[in-house]
């Protein structure tokens, strides 16, 4: 996955950088997460700092634009984002798969 576009901006009245990227996908497994970790790569932040605020992409095209909101720490992301962000961003946790040992009960057969 490559990067064509990436542009960082310093916006000292919210306490944040700004970064927005272009991102050439090929698979369709993209998500929030994995993007935040790349902008994190590319930038050489702390990857909990980074948080995906917009991904976006056209159809028939294998870009994806996105723009993504860096923090000094995540106290500071607390008080400028909406928690609605800040729940997106949280990575989910897989889920155990369900348990196998509950019993459908016993169909009777008609007669």
């Amino acid at each position: 996955m490559n990067f064509t576009k990436f542009e960082k901006r310093e916006n000292p009245l919210l306490e944040r950088t700004e970064i927005s990227a272009v991102f050439d996908v090929e698979n369709t497994s993209f998500n929030r997460r994995e993007a935040a970790t790349l902008v994190a790569k590319e930038a050489k932040i702390n990857p909990d700092t980074v948080y995906s605020v917009k991904l976006s992409h056209s159809s028939g095209s294998h870009s994806v634009s996105g723009l993504f909101y860096v923090y000094k720490d995540q106290d500071t992301a607390k008080v400028y984002l909406p928690k609605f962000i800040l729940n997106r961003n949280i990575p989910k946790v897989e889920k155990a798969p369900a348990e196998e040992s509950k019993e459908a009960p016993d169909e009777e057969t008609k007669e």
